[in-house]
């Protein structure tokens, strides 16, 4: 039995609208599945079909409904040095409260109402509920588990044919510094109050002891009780992921592929899904510097080194012989792509040009060497990263 696993992450545009996202550190969702335990085995008969699953002519006696756990993990962000924790940010668990026996294609987990049933997409057709209010994660060494992942709760497929939908929102953690534990990086404030009858809503819980720079002792470090209830620590919206869980699905490909950014690692995006694994995953044309593609799982991973737009062919054949291909583009952009369309061109060039002497904001693609502030420096560095004929036209 193969598993189908779709993630799919989202931003909201000004007007409020649910679209596709560029690139930002958010957790994917990972699934523990318990087959269903029958008292008879199904009647089936082969899909004439190719690349589609039997076709149950009468289906088994469940005695014990399968089950599928998810789990959320903390953003894979760095653990600064001399450090334990990672960047804090809280997660936000919408699910559907029942589940039913359609499959969802890739773009309607974007969270649109296409169908105009008042309902969001990725909710397939069901009423949508918060299993999670707030929870805070945070990528650590330390082995706090509540922080590292939130797991929700278990549901039931019953013949395992029923499919799973969540929506994890991800929030920024705004708490001050003096909430954040100075020696190993933990935010300590990990309750956000809900109830206005109770205090200010979207301010912390409680009093929590922190260990802060002792200001009587250069050098050394006290606990000092900190009153959460006085801070704001939710803070913007970051983006959110989608996650669809079904246990049976023929071999698939994604429609379409989120751009990267030089220098980031590019989220592990699942490339090919659906039928048995191990596959046997290809790919030729222009696979964009610093990515590639795991044969056996058809995951795309990697960090970008090269601005550019990509055009490239997958093909994949699961264990059982079914095979799936599709073309894709991928587009990169980083430092030296003042205008963000993707290439290293001669109007970069003069951008960058206009720009010497200026203050450079942090990642600001027109300063390359990162000392913010712009300079013939920079020129030169984009000039020799072009990507046009004849960039470097322009005089520095």
């Amino acid at each position: 039995m193969g598993t189908h696993v779709q993630i799919l992450q989202s931003i909201k545009d000004a007007s409020g609208k649910v679209a596709l996202g560029p690139s930002v550190n958010v957790g994917a969702p990972t699934y523990v599945y318990q087959p269903p335990v029958f008292v008879r085995p199904p009647v089936i008969q082969p899909n004439p079909v190719p690349n589609l699953p039997p076709i149950v002519i009468e289906p088994a006696v469940v005695q014990v409904p399968a089950q599928v756990v998810a789990a959320i993990p903390a953003p894979v962000v760095p653990i600064p040095p001399a450090k334990q924790f990672g960047e804090p940010s809280w997660v936000k668990v919408i699910k559907t409260k029942t589940h039913n026996d359609n499959v969802l294609a890739l773009d309607e987990l974007v969270g649109e109402d296409k169908d105009g049933d008042n309902h969001p997409d990725w909710t397939n057709g069901e009423p949508d509920e918060v299993e999670s209010e707030w929870h805070l994660l945070q990528t650590n060494n330390k082995g706090k588990d509540k922080k590292a992942e939130l797991a929700g709760n278990a549901d039931d497929m019953d013949d395992g044919r029923k499919t799973v939908t969540r929506r994890y929102e991800f929030y920024e953690y705004v708490g001050p510094a003096e909430t954040i534990d100075v020696e190993n990086g933990e935010a300590m404030c990990d309750a956000v109050q809900t109830d206005s009858n109770a205090g200010i809503v979207g301010n912390g819980v409680g009093t929590v002891g922190v260990t802060q720079n002792d200001p009587a002792n250069p050098g050394e470090t006290t606990s000092v009780d900190v009153d959460c209830s006085q801070f704001a620590v939710v803070g913007a919206y970051r983006g959110a992921q989608m996650g669809e869980f079904n246990a049976v699905a023929p071999l698939s490909m994604v429609n379409e592929l989120q751009s990267g950014n030089v220098g980031q690692p590019y989220p592990n995006r699942a490339v090919v899904f659906g039928g048995n694994t191990p596959y046997v995953t290809s790919s030729s044309g222009s696979v964009p510097t610093g990515l590639a593609i795991d044969s056996a799982g058809g995951m795309l991973s990697g960090t970008p080194t090269k601005v550019g737009v990509f055009n490239f062919f997958v093909e994949s054949t699961d264990i059982d012989g079914s095979i799936v291909n599709k073309n894709y583009t991928l587009k990169v952009t980083g430092p030296g792509d003042t205008d963000r369309d993707n290439d290293i061109d001669s109007a970069d060039l003069a951008t960058i040009k206009a720009k010497y002497g200026q203050v450079a904001a942090a990642n600001d693609p027109a300063d390359l060497n990162n000392d913010f502030k712009v300079n013939i420096g920079d020129y030169r560095k984009a000039a020799s990263l072009c990507t046009k004929p004849q960039c470097a036209l322009v005089t520095p």
